[in-house]
């Protein structure tokens, strides 16, 4: 699960294309993976949304299943 935190919406720069847009959400990620909020445009934010959903999929599909008692 990935929780977000959206701390405003405005006019400004986003994180990680540099661009000036008219609407940039300042969010924080509950897994913490930036230093505080940051500011990305809704292209950027969906694209870090699905990064982050693969990845806790991922983590989930990895973890072992506890053996059976050998009733099969």
């Amino acid at each position: 699960m990935v929780s977000v935190e959206f701390r405003s919406v405005a006019p400004g720069t986003c994180s990680w294309c540099g661009k000036d847009k008219n609407e940039v959400v300042t969010v924080v990620f509950s897994d913490r993976t930036f230093d505080g909020p940051v500011d990305l445009c809704w292209a950027d934010f969906r694209y870090a949304t699905r990064l982050k959903v693969a990845a806790a999929e991922k983590k989930t599909m990895a973890r072992p299943t506890p053996a059976s008692d050998g009733d099969a």
